[in-house]
């Protein structure tokens, strides 16, 4: 088990979230990257990461690894009901399909936090 921290402050009205390596900056009302579409981001980063290690691993050879992710938003609770992940690669889709099984079921720590709240899909388009 490890400890992560992030600490945010209030500039104007934006919001810097940092840690010992950068920071990001976050805005509300659609006046830049919402902490929703952040957490969107973020899910769809950290499963291509595993994947890239997966493909990587297996030395698969590809030049086309892309994510792109849509939600569907609920207002009352505001919350993310779902959550579609899509996968454009030139890798083999055998070998894609069992990255991103990997990466969804095992490795990916933002998506198996929220699939208990969210149900997260995904698709693999091969270019």
């Amino acid at each position: 088990m490890t400890v992560k921290k992030v600490s945010v402050e209030i500039e104007g009205d934006h919001f810097i979230g940092t840690d010992e390596f950068g920071s990001i900056r976050l805005d509300y009302f659609e006046k830049g990257i919402t902490p929703i579409k952040a957490l969107m981001a973020s899910a769809a980063t950290c499963s291509i990461m595993d994947i890239k290690q997966v493909l990587g691993k297996r030395k698969v050879e590809y030049s086309v690894l892309k994510a792109d992710v849509e939600a569907v938003k609920e207002d009352d609770p505001a919350r993310l009901t779902k959550l579609h992940i899509i996968f454009t690669t030139d890798a083999p889709l055998t070998e894609m399909e069992r990255a991103v099984k990997l990466s969804i079921d095992r490795y990916c720590t933002v998506v198996n936090t929220i699939k208990g709240v969210t149900d997260v899909t995904t698709e693999i388009i091969i270019v």
